[in-house]
């Protein structure tokens, strides 16, 4: 069967899932990028998702461009590298409801090749046989069409995308094979990466350590070879330069591959390297443990939260292996994410109430006074003053 599927550039660039895999059935997920942009689902479409979504455009394009298809149950979890069972079964049909109620709008955005135009799409909406399970697809005609016969697209890999397994480093193949339509090399922001991608970390010393092992795992896994240069600019800044290198093959892999007693683990050196030198040989089987079971992403996650222990003085009195043991089986570094979001959206929500009080005290204030406050530059009074007019 053929591997590769056509997918317009704009849809590599902006992002149709999201990295959080926290997700809460049937709550509305909004996303823009303040930049003309905006993503709406019920529910948050991620990387089990964005594979189903791919499979079935492959399949659409397999079957010459037909918009209305069929598929089993089993052909997509099995194509997309997934156990057929019930479990799976169920994600399958939850996968399809985000798709269902998706809508993506680009405004001034959407680029031709030529120039850029607004722009939106819905995906597609499904149902199924009762007695046979059946799946019957219907791809949005817009989404499809504006695929189809674009002139600005790229061809990508289905195996290859199923092959990365982090999230992180499958949406950061969409950007790099976007990103290398037309050149070899490609600088970037550090937040402004983290942004487009867009992902959860905030901060430098966060985000660089994972998008060196996602560009690892690209140039491991699949047909593009990228190296990235990390840039210190001063406290908190930096940036990254991609550099296109030639390949002369790329290493394949079943998306969950069977366990070869025996078989070294290669951990990337940037993650080995966050581990105090002195712990690194008792580190190394739980590592290659949460590297092999979960991805780069986890065990940088999970080694960082054990740096922040041991900083805050917790003893290892069985190791750095057991410590991250526990970590990882027991969820702790998600529970600290999750206070550390819940605090960090509380303090958003606390300066949002803050400017909101200050508004409402100017739309009291006399013109007068209004006219005053506006000349110094208060960004209050000047939305007050342009209310009234």
């Amino acid at each position: 069967m053929n591997d590769s599927l056509k997918q317009d550039i704009n849809f590599l660039e902006k992002p149709l899932w999201l990295q959080n895999q926290r997700t809460i059935k049937d709550e509305v997920t909004r996303w823009n990028d303040g930049d003309g942009y905006e993503f709406v689902c019920i529910g948050t479409p991620t990387k089990v998702d964005i594979l189903i979504l791919y499979f079935l455009l492959r399949e659409c394009q397999l079957n010459n461009w037909e918009k209305v298809f069929s598929v089993s149950q089993y052909q997509v979890l099995s194509g997309c590298g997934m156990n057929p069972g019930h479990k799976e079964r169920a994600r399958l049909r939850d996968a399809l409801d985000k798709w269902q109620s998706a809508h993506v709008k680009f405004r001034g955005t959407f680029y031709d090749g030529i120039a850029y135009a607004d722009n939106g799409f819905h995906i597609l909406k499904w149902k199924q046989e009762l007695k046979s399970k059946k799946i019957t697809i219907t791809m949005d005609s817009d989404w499809i069409e504006k695929i189809k016969q674009s002139e600005f697209f790229k061809y990508i890999s289905f195996t290859q995308m199923k092959v990365l397994r982090s999230p992180l480093a499958l949406r950061l193949y969409e950007i790099l094979v976007k990103t290398f339509y037309r050149r070899t090399t490609w600088e970037i922001d550090a937040l402004k990466l983290a942004a487009k991608i867009p992902m959860e970390k905030k901060y430098f010393s966060d985000i660089a350590p994972r998008i060196k092992a996602a560009t690892k795992r690209i140039s491991d896994k699949t047909e593009l070879a990228v190296k990235v240069q990390v840039v210190k600019q001063g406290r908190g800044k930096g940036k990254f330069i991609f550099t296109k290198t030639a390949k002369e093959q790329p290493q394949q892999q079943d998306l969950f591959p069977p366990e070869r007693p025996g078989q070294p683990v290669e951990i990337p050196q940037e993650i080995m390297e966050q581990i105090p030198d002195q712990w690194r040989g008792d580190a190394q089987g739980m590592t290659a443990e949460i590297f092999q079971k979960s991805g780069a992403d986890e065990l940088v996650e999970c080694v960082q939260f054990v740096n922040r222990a041991i900083a805050g003085g917790s003893q290892l009195k069985k190791g750095y292996g057991a410590y991250l043991r526990s970590v990882y089986r027991e969820g702790w570094h998600r529970e600290a994410q999750a206070m550390k979001e819940a605090k960090e959206k509380a303090q958003v929500q606390a300066e949002q109430e803050k400017d909101r009080a200050a508004l409402e005290n100017m739309r009291t204030m006399p013109e007068a006074y209004l006219k005053v406050e506006a000349d110094q530059g208060n960004r209050f009074a000047i939305q007050a003053l342009k209310e009234r007019q």
